[in-house]
């Protein structure tokens, strides 16, 4: 398999929340983080917006996968400093070793 590189669009999600919250007078929000690697930066670019996000969803990868992606440890003490805690771990991947 061969890597490629892509070409994407980034906004804050303080930016967009306004937008996709119209009309909800107290919104709560369940949002799934799949960002290869770098959840704690859109968590970063949440700070107004993130106290209407009553449950998160993050895939955080034991075994980096990514370059300079946040270690699985710091992830969740970053998530647990800003308010959350773990309801459940699951794996993703095989369990072969590889």
């Amino acid at each position: 398999m061969s890597a490629s590189t892509e070409t994407v669009e980034m906004t804050r999600l303080d930016r967009v929340f306004p937008q996709v919250t119209r009309g909800l007078s107290e919104p709560r929000v369940f949002l799934k983080l799949d960002t290869q690697g770098y959840d704690i930066n859109v968590l970063d670019g949440a700070g107004d917006s993130l106290p209407f996000v009553t449950a998160l969803q993050s895939e955080l990868s034991v075994k980096p996968l990514y370059d300079d992606m946040t270690d699985y440890l710091h992830a969740m003490s970053y998530l647990n400093r800003k308010g959350f805690e773990p309801t459940g771990v699951f794996p993703v991947g095989g369990c072969d070793g590889a």
